[in-house]
């Protein structure tokens, strides 16, 4: 079988989790089938415009950079009115739609699967469509519904989230998504907000954590002791509540925490808070990141937005380390409250140090980590590939 596996990012490139899973699939599926990804590429000249191609893997990638006013990894460096002016570009980027039409007519590939299209252009299933190619669609974020991806709690209602541009918004999604037949969703709560908006609502819906890129580690045996050690793992932007949980860590002597990652904030957050608790180590590699899995005693995950289903939770629980995280979007169906971590609710500093206090009078450490590991094990990447092939052989047939 032939597989296109098109994402907006791809390793090198990227800025968290879907661009994991993106390579995990093309990199899994390649073992037994052709695969070929198509992705995007920053400008270099005027023939970073036409695709060129390379082995990553094993895996042949196709890289082109989509003609826009900037690249989709610039975005925060520009203001609203020229992000707004790219979104536009975005959406009906018919570069974009040419590339990928002309690559999938070349390769004649018997399915595509798409990851994050912000970037690459709304026009690609058109493209696959006019191809005549089966299509599967891979859900990570609410990127469909408002454009900038982010919907953050208690503000559900503001003009960015649900105002009549955000609309308008929603209604060219609608048509330009509605030739796709197939959606998998890493968490139910991410499907059941694009069913209350009406978007991909005829398309067929599987329900697929995402695949574990980790293995399986060993249970903290050892219960912790003061200092608390904390992890933070992700984008240091404002969204994902880094600066919030540490305005209140501060005054909290008795906990650490290591802040692995960048971001537009981490300079600023580095002068700032300028602590001995406080530990700013950049972003690493996973195989550097993995010292940090087990050193630590708890992962939190302080995020102010309404997430999808978090990759980092699933590396956490791979290590055995249970998860302090905020109750918002996807994040309870990973995070059993007492039981793999804990839950506060989201921008509520009564709750995160309630949730503290939980952590420290926790006396089943050993127990909560083991949980973690046997949560992990249904995630393993032979279990969602094998869940995936299934899907895909529904759709083909």
């Amino acid at each position: 079988m032939k597989i296109a596996i098109i994402s907006n990012l791809y390793p090198p490139y990227g800025r968290g989790g879907a661009e994991r899973i993106a390579e995990l699939s093309a990199t899994f599926l390649a073992k037994e089938h052709e695969v070929f990804v198509i992705t995007t590429m920053p400008f270099v000249s005027r023939e970073s415009w036409q695709p060129s191609e390379e082995s990553l893997d094993g895996v042949r990638v196709l890289r082109f950079c989509p003609i826009n006013i900037f690249n989709y990894l610039d975005s925060a460096k520009h203001n609203v009115i020229s992000r707004l002016i790219w979104n536009f570009f975005d959406i009906f980027n018919w570069h974009s739609f040419r590339v990928i039409k002309t690559i999938l007519m070349k390769e004649k590939p018997d399915l595509v699967i798409t990851h994050n299209l912000k970037g690459i252009g709304y026009l690609t299933p058109l493209a696959i469509k006019k191809c005549g190619i089966h299509h599967i669609h891979v859900l990570h974020d609410v990127q469909y519904a408002v454009p900038t991806g982010l919907i953050f709690w208690k503000q559900e209602n503001n003009f960015v989230a649900n105002g009549f541009l955000t609309h308008w918004y929603q209604a060219i999604c609608r048509r330009l998504f509605k030739s796709v037949t197939t959606i998998i969703s890493p968490s139910q709560w991410l499907w059941d907000y694009y069913q209350g908006i009406n978007l991909f609502s005829k398309a067929k819906h599987y329900t697929l954590p995402n695949p574990l890129s980790s293995s399986r580690s060993e249970v903290k045996s050892i219960p912790p002791t003061k200092p608390f050690r904390l992890l933070y793992v992700g984008l240091i932007e404002y969204h994902k509540g880094i600066e919030w949980l540490l305005s209140v860590l501060i005054k909290h002597p008795e906990w650490n925490i290591t802040i692995v990652g960048d971001g537009v904030d981490a300079r600023r957050l580095k002068i700032k808070y300028q602590s001995s608790q406080i530990n700013f180590v950049g972003k690493l590699t996973q195989a550097e990141l993995q010292k940090y899995y087990r050193q630590a005693d708890y992962l939190v995950v302080p995020s102010l937005c309404y997430e999808n289903s978090p990759t980092v939770i699933y590396e956490a629980f791979s290590y055995g380390l249970p998860v302090i995280a905020s109750a918002i979007g996807g994040i309870p169906e990973l995070v059993d409250d007492n039981k793999t971590g804990f839950l506060f609710e989201t921008e509520s500093i009564n709750e995160l140090e309630k949730a503290l206090g939980r952590v420290k009078t926790a006396t089943n450490y050993p127990a909560i980590s083991k949980k973690c590991l046997d949560s992990a094990d249904q995630w393993e990447q032979s279990n969602y590939f094998k869940k995936l092939l299934s899907i895909i052989k529904e759709v083909l047939t």
